[in-house]
């Protein structure tokens, strides 16, 4: 196996990584004039089922 590969497998698995990331990211952030830690986050709403439209008679009956 590749010593790079093997070296950020074991950078992932003891948490270095996310620590490098985390701490690029407060960086980035502030060099773009936002505040390090990020306030709210944001979800896809396509992505999200709110409720059951029916079941499988509905589904059937868009079939037809």
């Amino acid at each position: 196996m590749d010593r790079g590969l093997l070296k950020t497998r074991l950078y992932q698995k003891d948490g270095t990584w996310k620590k490098v990331h985390d701490a690029f990211r407060g960086q980035v952030r502030i060099q773009v004039g936002k505040d390090p830690q990020p306030t709210a986050a944001s979800i896809d709403s396509q992505s999200v089922k709110t409720s059951v439209k029916g079941g499988i008679e509905a589904m059937m009956a868009e079939r037809k």
